[in-house]
């Protein structure tokens, strides 16, 4: 048995971060209504093989003068506000051997909104305030480097304050602490290093979110939980028509993380580490599918201290289950999924998933889902629709609640256990204006007990789509009812919102 302290760990992942110092990266997966454009570039493009279904996905970038049609003339000024990053570097040594080049983009992160809940007799603005920068880098053809800090003040409709009241995260986007006497001061820094060691080989070091699968929803792993440390090496054979991908996470639970805590200091909090294996394989360039497994190692002891073996280590998906089953200390999850373009703008998806976790019983969740680009013949119109299916107990470690599928409190799958979900979105774009519409309908079991329904529609205008900075307004209704034996609870909100923000990840309220 090896045995590693928190402080070996720390020092494993600092070397790593400097033997691997060349990449190519994307922090989270990023705003999925605003990344419909390049998924349908992507869905589009049947020229080359890409594995939509890991994600952050590496693909080609859209070009800087994407809306370049759209410009009245050549004045720097309204370019730099409208078209450009806020600063850009560029630099080609051409006296070099290699033409070494160097890029470089900084832009401002922010989100000022403002809102009313009309349903709250008390009529109170919440409001969100957030200000933070995005550098995205790159050396040369292999190496390439991505950061952020965000710091955030906030005040939240009913629901959402109770649920961080709860949980002590604010959804996505981890810890925080009061703020004057009913908001959230809470921040967020990340990053991540990518080096491209050759054609159909990477190495990923850094903190961030990943995600698996093409729908709305993933109940594998998602972008939903707060970011996390890892490793992550991936490599493609065949052309590009398999993929391998093997992450190493560094996992969090909100409690104490043993005995022997500094005096005086904030509490250390309880770590778990963390694998995750998925293998896509195109059939053709239209028809993919993918598995893969999840494990959650038992978390540290009462001295905070992780014990790990060469299992914990093994990057061949499915083998860890045949050596322990699921009925043992560590959390493991199966699951796999495809999607398939049987027409040119139509995309059928699905996913599956086994958690064998909780009292030996079978827990499984299901997805299915259409998406349609240029619906209706419609140019830019956009329509998704999806339906997820969750047992009741899936994620969770009923002997070991430390061995939950989790990290900061939250499910690191779907924000909500409701078992059944039906999601609709749509999106339509002209010129910089856009309309987005999603709708939330879930229930438990028996819909006559629980059950959940979520509307947003916004109207907006994109300012710069660099950094997908935007201005909207919108409405959000929200109605949630539970009905027990002895007492019913019964939620209403109906939310006006107005916001200046850059739309570059996802944070997910709809629950």
């Amino acid at each position: 048995m090896i045995i590693y302290k928190s402080r070996t760990l720390y020092f494993f992942f600092f070397i790593l971060c400097f033997g691997f110092i060349k990449s190519q990266s994307i922090l989270f997966p990023p705003d999925y209504f605003f990344d419909v454009h390049k998924q349908k570039e992507i869905f589009t493009d049947t020229s080359v093989i890409v594995h939509s279904s890991v994600q952050p996905i590496i693909f080609k970038d859209m070009p800087p003068d994407t809306f370049k049609h759209l410009k009245p003339g050549e004045d720097d000024f309204f370019d730099k506000v409208f078209f450009e990053n806020l600063i850009q570097v560029r630099y080609t040594d051409k006296s070099s051997d290699n033409d070494m080049k160097f890029k470089l983009d900084i832009n401002p992160v922010f989100n000022f909104s403002a809102s009313k809940d009309l349903k709250n007799t008390t009529k109170k603005l919440f409001f969100n305030n957030t200000r933070g920068v995005w550098i995205k880098g790159a050396i040369g053809s292999k190496f390439v480097f991505e950061t952020s800090f965000f710091e955030n003040q906030s005040t939240f409709p009913t629901y959402l304050r109770a649920y961080c009241n709860t949980t002590q995260i604010v959804p996505g986007q981890g810890r925080w602490k009061a703020f004057k006497s009913n908001g959230f001061d809470y921040a967020m820094a990340c990053g991540v290093l990518n080096y491209q060691a050759s054609k159909n080989f990477s190495i990923r070091l850094g903190t961030g979110k990943q995600k698996v699968g093409v729908g709305y929803r993933s109940l594998l792993l998602s972008d939903n939980s707060f970011n996390y440390p890892y490793l992550q090496f991936t490599a493609s054979f065949f052309k590009q028509k398999i993929l391998y991908s093997q992450t190493y996470a560094l996992l969090i639970n909100d409690t104490t993380g043993g005995t022997k805590q500094p005096p005086g200091a904030e509490g250390i909090l309880q770590k778990k580490a963390a694998s995750f294996q998925q293998l896509s394989f195109h059939i053709s360039k239209r028809i993919n599918f993918y598995l893969f497994q999840g494990l959650v190692w038992k978390a540290t002891d009462n001295d905070n201290v992780m014990h790990l073996n060469a299992l914990y280590a093994n990057p061949i998906i499915f083998t860890t289950l045949a050596a322990y089953g699921f009925n043992n200390a560590n959390h493991i999850l199966l699951g796999g999924g495809w999607e398939m373009k049987p027409l040119k703008k139509t995309s059928f998806y699905g996913q599956f998933m086994y958690d064998g976790s909780y009292q030996n019983k079978i827990n499984m969740g299901v997805q299915g889902g259409i998406k349609l680009f240029d619906a209706l013949h419609i140019k830019n119109l956009y329509l998704q629709f999806e339906y997820n299916y969750v047992s009741k107990n899936s994620y969770i470690d009923a002997k070991n609640p430390a061995q939950d599928y989790s990290h900061y409190n939250q499910l690191l799958t779907i924000p909500a256990p409701f078992s059944n979900e039906m999601i609709g979105l749509a999106s339509y774009t002209f010129k910089k204006f856009f309309i987005q519409l999603k709708e939330n309908y879930s229930f438990g079991d028996s819909p006559s007990t629980q059950n959940l329904h979520y509307f947003d529609a916004k109207f907006g205008y994109m300012i710069n789509p660099c950094y997908k900075a935007n201005i909207a307004i919108g409405t959000t209704l929200r109605s949630y009812e539970d009905k027990t034996l002895t007492s019913t609870t019964n939620q209403q909100m109906q939310l006006i919102y107005i916001s200046f923000k850059t739309s570059l990840y996802n944070v997910y309220y709809d629950f």
